[in-house]
């Protein structure tokens, strides 16, 4: 998990210095994706 989220941050920080619209777009994906995987985990260890 670790992992893949310093990846995700690299990945966007390359995106920022590339093409700074879509790396906004694909941080709030991110963002979004993130807080929808922990709803669901902390659902499962309910």
């Amino acid at each position: 998990m670790e992992k893949s989220y310093i990846f995700f941050l690299a990945s966007l920080l390359v995106f920022l210095i590339i093409d700074p619209a879509k790396a906004q777009r694909g941080f709030i994906e991110v963002i979004l994706t993130f807080l929808i995987e922990a709803k669901m985990s902390s659902f499962e260890f309910d």
